[in-house]
């Protein structure tokens, strides 16, 4: 991709001044808003730059950018037509109004207050995923000890990568080592795999651990879990060519087994 497609500056070096003008009306600059929810340093720079932005309007003019947004343009004052200008100016992200934009706004409008609306009324219980093991305390202490450092370790990661923009795959590796890793350590902390499941349960969903540990080292305990507060019953989509629904290019059809019965 030419740089002069996405560089502002690349714009003065190489084009032709007849057609600059169109290059700048078309400049793709900046990633669309809709790229957050699938970058998270994307949704940590945007919600911080509305959030700073939010906080200099109210100082400076008593409301909110969103509020301000909603005056008639000709109701704000010069000064306030400029804050505008460069708080659109300095947007982290693409926000017009592009299909995946209007897509993403619709889905946000849809779900607008939904987890703070039922988040009291459905808190989860994570004892559903227990094997109902009792353990001595001595074993959630070394555990905890476990996580606690790969907790550590895994900010360091995502921190470092971060900074030197290390691309997805390879922080993915990374984080992915570092999962075996643990794994590792807490088998050696605790040999008794239904036991070490529930203290990491425990542990992850009592504290602000991380529970793709839980999940990364005990997945199949949790399922085989499930499973039998199930009455050995489960239900999964499987690919079939008559089936009831489409994903992406193939069919497929909901099947009800049960624990131990031939797929």
């Amino acid at each position: 991709m030419p740089r002069s497609w996405y560089n502002y500056h690349d714009i003065y070096n190489g084009v032709e001044e007849s057609k600059r003008s169109f290059y700048k009306s078309i400049i793709a600059d900046k990633k669309p808003y809709f790229m957050k929810y699938i970058y998270p340093p994307l949704a940590r720079k945007y919600r911080q730059y509305i959030e700073s932005a939010d906080k200099n309007s109210v100082r400076q003019y008593g409301m909110s950018v969103s509020e301000m947004l909603e005056v008639p343009i000709g109701e704000l004052s010069d000064e306030q037509r400029e804050f505008i200008r460069y708080f659109d100016m300095k947007m982290p992200l693409g926000t017009g109004s592009c299909v995946m934009n209007e897509v993403c706004r619709k889905i946000e409008a849809e779900f607008s207050g939904y987890i703070s609306k039922h988040k009291e009324s459905h808190e989860f219980d994570y004892h559903i995923m227990k094997s109902g093991v009792e353990y001595p305390m001595s074993r959630m202490l070394a555990l905890k000890k476990v996580v606690n450092e790969y907790s550590e370790r895994f900010k360091t990661v995502m921190c470092t990568t971060n900074v030197k923009k290390v691309n997805t795959g390879e922080r993915r590796e990374k984080v992915d080592s570092l999962l075996e890793d643990c794994e590792q350590a807490c088998a050696k902390a605790c040999t008794d795999k239904k036991m070490m499941c529930d203290i990491l349960l425990d542990i992850a969903y009592t504290t602000e651990k991380m529970k793709r540990i839980v999940w990364k080292i005990c997945g199949d305990v949790i399922l085989s879990n499930l499973i039998e507060s199930n009455d050995g019953k489960y239900t999964m989509p499987i690919m079939d060519e008559h089936g009831d629904f489409q994903y992406l290019d193939d069919t497929f059809e909901i099947r009800t087994y049960f624990k131990g019965e031939d797929e």
